[in-house]
């Protein structure tokens, strides 16, 4: 998934910010993020998680669920 999640950052530089965590340095956030599986991706709206994509995908479902909370439909939709 690093892979997918390095490309996607590329892509969407500028309009969406991106983070990582070791989950074995952060069990009590893991935790309260409801986070059980590796890899767990978390997308934040405004401060609120929104959405969770356990395990790993197509870099083109990680796009549609990013876009979604974008409010982009056309690029949700491709």
């Amino acid at each position: 998934m690093s892979r997918i999640v390095e490309e996607v950052a590329s892509e969407l530089d500028g309009k969406v910010e991106f983070a990582e965590m070791n989950f074995d340095e952060n069990r009590t956030n893991a935790q309260r993020l409801g986070i059980m599986a590796l890899p767990t991706n978390v997308i934040f709206r405004n401060g609120k998680v929104v959405d969770s994509i356990v395990g790993a995908g197509p870099k083109q479902e990680f796009l549609r669920r990013i876009y979604l909370q974008l409010n982009d439909q056309d690029r949700a939709l491709q």
